[in-house]
């Protein structure tokens, strides 16, 4: 079996994901609990955020195996048209849906029927910290 170790980059990418999944326990001594979605276009809406930042994942994690060593904020801030759409994406998930804003959102992904969760707190907060990139 040939086994590969994560890169910096893929466990800074790692840290975040839990971060902030369990945000809520700096924030109030609890883990936030899930927002299950049901209905068909809240589904819908919560998958197409999810695969943006599929998508965006992908493209930071290629760039971190073709820049060993580099500075994780380097692969991040790279990427500026994926973070400008996972942006935009976001922000049009949140203006169909306000209530969302800080729920760890859950809903069963159609055709695989596997559980997805997204923390919105934790992708605005990882939002805000590639602000600080140079544009």
């Amino acid at each position: 079996m040939n086994l590969r170790l994560p890169s910096t980059l893929e466990r800074w990418l790692a840290l975040l994901v839990i971060s902030a999944l369990t945000a809520g326990l700096a924030q109030g001594g609890a883990v936030p609990r899930p927002f299950v979605v049901t209905k068909p276009g809240a589904v819908a809406a919560a998958e197409r955020l999810f695969v943006k930042l599929d998508q965006v994942g992908a493209v930071v994690r290629g760039c971190a195996r073709a820049n060993p060593g580099a500075a994780p904020a380097f692969c991040l801030c790279r990427h500026q048209a994926e973070l400008r759409g996972l942006e935009a994406a976001y922000a049009q998930t949140l203006a169909s849906h306000p209530s969302w804003r800080d729920k760890v959102v859950n809903w069963t992904q159609p055709q695989t029927k596997v559980s997805r969760a997204l923390s919105m707190s934790g992708l605005a907060r990882q939002l805000q910290a590639v602000a600080a990139c140079p544009r």
